[in-house]
C-alpha cells in the first residue's frame, strides 16, 4: 500500500495466489436420453462452463459453435450448456456427459448421464407446465426424443397436427423438444404423446398433464325473506360439477352450525344447509367452496332477510244498537192496558 510517506514493506502477511481455475461440474442432463441418431436438444446444468472448450457424450466430442462449426454447444453462462446430442449406439448403458475447461475436465458421476435409446417410437420424458386451465391454451414443452419426424401430438384422445396448419398446430425444436397449445378438455389427468411412422409413445408417470376446471358457486335460499325461529334451507350450487370437495356455510362470517364442510354431491354439484333463522334483521350468507384436484375454490352470496314474525290479534266485538249521539240506547218500557 503507497502513501504520500511511502510504500508498505513487503512480509509473508500481504500474500495473494492466484489459484487456477479448477474442473467443471456437471449436476444435470435434460433431458438424460435420446435416439442414437443424434440431433436431441440437450440442456447441461452445473458449474465452471463459461470458459468451456469442450462437451463430451462419452468419446463423442462438441466443439463451441461458430457460424462455420459441425455439432456444436452453446454457453449459457457459468450454469448452463444447451447441445444437440451427437450421434451414439443404442444402448441400455449410459455414457458420461462431461464439461472441459482450461481447469480440466468434469468428473464422471451418477448425474451426468446420457442413454442413447434403441431406434423405435419417440419417448416423452417431460412435460413442462404440467397443469393448465380446461379451457385449454396452455403453452407446453414435451420433452423427450425421437420427435424429429413426429406427425402428430395428443392430449388425451384430442390430437394436434403439426405447424403449418389451421387451428391449433405444434412445433418440433430438434429430436428432443416439441412446443404445443394445450387443447380444451374436461378436468382432469391425460396422457400427452406423440406419435411418429415408428409408433406413438407409451404412456409414463413423466407424460402427464392435469386439466383444472375454474368454478362458480351460486348459493339459494329456501325462503326469503323469512321470520325470526323458523327453519330455511341454503343450497349452493358449484358449476361445473367437481369430483370432490366441501362447502362451508356463514352468516355474516360466522360458520353456520353443522355447515362448516358440507360435501359436494358429485353427481349434482350441490351442497345443503338447513339452519334455524337468528336475529332480525339482514344476514350476508356465503358459501365457499373449497376446491379439489381438477377444480378451483370460488364463493357464492346472497343477502337473507330475516322479519318478525306476524302477531295474531282477537277480533273486535261487535258493538250493540247506538243513538244519533253514538250511545247505546236501551228499549222503552211497555205501555199499561187502559183500565
Amino acid at each position: 500500500v503507497t502513501n504520500a510517506s511511502g510504500t508498505s514493506a513487503t512480509s509473508t502477511a500481504d500474500k495473494f495466489t492466484y489459484l487456477a481455475p479448477g474442473p467443471p461440474v456437471v449436476d444435470a442432463v435434460i433431458p438424460n436420453h435420446g435416439t442414437a441418431a443424434g440431433g436431441t436438444l440437450v440442456q447441461i446444468t452445473g458449474s465452471g462452463f463459461t470458459s468451456a472448450t469442450a462437451v463430451a457424450f462419452g468419446t463423442a466430442t462438441l466443439v463451441p459453435c461458430t457460424p462455420s462449426s459441425g455439432p456444436c454447444f452453446n454457453v449459457n453462462g457459468d450454469n448452463g450448456i444447451n447441445a444437440n446430442s451427437p450421434p451414439g449406439t443404442a444402448s441400455p448403458t449410459p455414457v458420461d456427459v462431461t464439461v472441459t475447461n482450461a481447469g480440466g475436465t468434469s468428473a464422471t458421476n451418477a448425474y451426468d448421464k446420457f442413454t442413447y435409446d434403441p431406434v423405435g417410437p419417440p419417448v416423452v420424458s417431460g412435460v413442462s407446465p404440467r397443469s393448465g386451465p380446461a379451457t385449454g391454451g396452455t403453452g407446453v414443452q414435451i420433452l423427450g426424443s425421437g420427435f424429429t419426424a413426429a406427425t402428430a401430438i395428443a392430449f388425451g384422445t384430442t390430437t394436434i397436427p403439426p405447424c403449418p396448419s389451421s387451428g391449433n398446430c405444434f412445433f418440433r425444436n430438434g429430436d428432443g423438444s416439441i412446443f404445443a397449445n394445450s387443447p380444451a378438455h374436461s378436468a382432469g389427468t391425460v396422457d400427452v404423446t406423440v406419435t411418429t411412422a415408428l409408433g406413438t409413445s407409451a404412456t409414463s408417470n413423466e407424460d402427464k398433464f392435469a386439466y383444472v376446471a375454474t368454478t362458480t358457486t351460486v348459493v339459494t335460499s329456501s325462503s326469503n325473506p323469512s321470520t325470526v325461529g323458523s327453519n330455511v334451507t341454503y343450497t349452493a350450487t358449484v358449476a361445473p360439477t367437481p369430483n370432490g370437495g366441501t362447502v362451508a356455510f356463514t352468516d355474516n362470517g360466522v360458520t353456520l352450525t353443522g355447515c362448516g364442510a358440507v360435501a359436494v354431491n358429485t353427481s349434482t354439484g350441490k351442497a345443503t344447509c338447513t339452519t334455524k333463522n337468528g336475529t332480525f334483521g339482514s344476514h350476508s350468507i356465503v358459501a365457499s367452496y373449497s376446491g379439489d384436484t381438477y377444480y378451483t375454490a370460488s364463493s357464492g352470496s346472497l343477502i337473507q332477510q330475516v322479519n318478525h314474525a306476524a302477531t295474531s290479534q282477537s277480533p273486535p266485538k261487535a258493538p250493540g244498537p247506538r243513538g244519533s249521539s253514538g250511545a247505546a240506547q236501551s228499549s222503552p218500557a211497555p205501555t199499561p192496558p187502559p183500565r
